[in-house]
């Protein structure tokens, strides 16, 4: 299927054939051209929050032609997705394969929506040779680490009203209930963030009561079958007597699971953004992480769960600059200060070869 096919090329298409939904024009830009000059085929995936599919019946994948899609850098690199109206959040990635379908690039971005238009938006492509940078000549930003010119902001340094308080974790074992233990140190309106890794079956999982929020959900089947659940939880007088909390699993099954608690956080809607990255078997590594939108100053949290292969759990090596809180080779938290504006943490590495892993990258809404 040609770029052509899928992408449509004014608003006043979109009008004509949509009214007043939603559409999405993406504008893929190779970060790697030589790379992207060997790119053969395109898949691009979209997973929607309220779980959808695209509105014009296509599913929730689309294959195209590498040569044509680059052919005209500015123009050709475009597709344009129609989404349900409903749509509050969308998960976009894009995978470049070479003639022989090896991986040669990869490119995800999370997008949040309140009503109905057409939105323009940017989609980086690169690979572990050449990451995808979220600004202008700077890791996360515009010629800086983290901001404009200076080491996380403009000039100079950006700190985050949110604070880290404390964590812990659940070693892998296999039953029919997660036991998540409560980290130290947590007090009235703090925020917990919790990952819940399975691996081989994939189970639903009831929460202890409605203060927590499942966040979101990914399932993998490509190599080992996964399923991560990421959950958000704001603390309260009720948790005042409680050492552990208790998901009760519609199957039994293995698991392992961490949890990191912040204060500072928004008691009312305490995620600012998100974007979820799946990462199937034998791609390149090091991993390139999502970028993701940040529009106030905050704390960004890594949460990730990891399917391997070898005799002991292997480590993770985390984006430059972050903080790692858990790591127990099959889930791991990190979190670093983020700048306003489009915001990529960079690379995660596994000391073991398999890239099997489900990612949430969450930023947290300042109180």
């Amino acid at each position: 299927m040609s770029a052509r096919a899928i992408a449509l090329a004014s608003c006043a298409v979109f009008a004509a054939s949509c009214g007043k939904g939603l559409a999405l024009d993406i504008t893929v830009n190779p970060v790697c051209v030589d790379d992207n000059n060997v790119v053969a085929q395109l898949t691009v995936t979209v997973a929607l929050t309220p779980s959808a599919m695209l509105a014009d019946g296509g599913g929730d994948a689309r294959t195209l032609d590498g040569p044509s899609f680059f052919s005209n850098l500015g123009h050709s690199n475009r597709v344009v997705l129609i989404l349900p109206e409903a749509t509050q959040h969308a998960d976009v990635s894009v995978e470049a394969f070479d003639a022989m379908h090896k991986s040669v690039g990869f490119g995800e971005r999370g997008f949040a929506f309140s009503g109905a238009g057409l939105h323009y938006e940017t989609l980086p492509l690169g690979n572990s040779n050449c990451p995808v940078p979220a600004g202008d000549g700077g890791t996360n930003g515009d010629g800086g680490a983290n901001g404009d010119g200076g080491a996380n902001g403009d000039g100079g340094t950006v700190t985050s009203p949110v604070t880290f308080v404390g964590s812990a974790n659940v070693p892998p074992n296999t039953g029919p209930t997660v036991i998540l233990p409560k980290p130290g140190n947590v007090a009235i309106g703090d925020t917990m963030l919790a990952v819940m890794m399975f691996d081989g079956i994939m189970p639903g999982a009831s929460p202890p009561d409605s203060s927590w929020t499942q966040q979101a959900m990914q399932s993998q089947t490509d190599g080992p079958t996964s399923k991560a659940l990421w959950w958000t939880h704001i603390v309260s007088q009720a948790d005042a007597s409680k050492s552990t909390y208790y998901f009760a699993l519609s199957q039994a099954a293995g698991f392992t699971a961490a949890v990191a608690a912040y204060r500072g956080v928004s008691t009312t809607n305490p995620v600012q953004n998100f974007t979820v990255l799946d990462v199937g078997a034998n791609k390149p590594l090091p991993i390139v992480l999502s970028t993701v939108s940040v529009s106030t100053a905050s704390t960004a949290v890594l949460l990730l769960g990891h399917v391997y292969s070898v005799p002991s759990p292997p480590m993770w090596t985390g984006p430059s600059g972050w903080t790692k809180r858990e790591d127990q080779g099959s889930a791991a938290i990190f979190d670093g200060t983020v700048a306003p504006g489009l915001v990529s943490p960079g690379t995660i590495n596994p000391s073991d070869s398999s890239t099997n892993a489900l990612i949430d990258l969450i930023v947290l809404a300042p109180q």
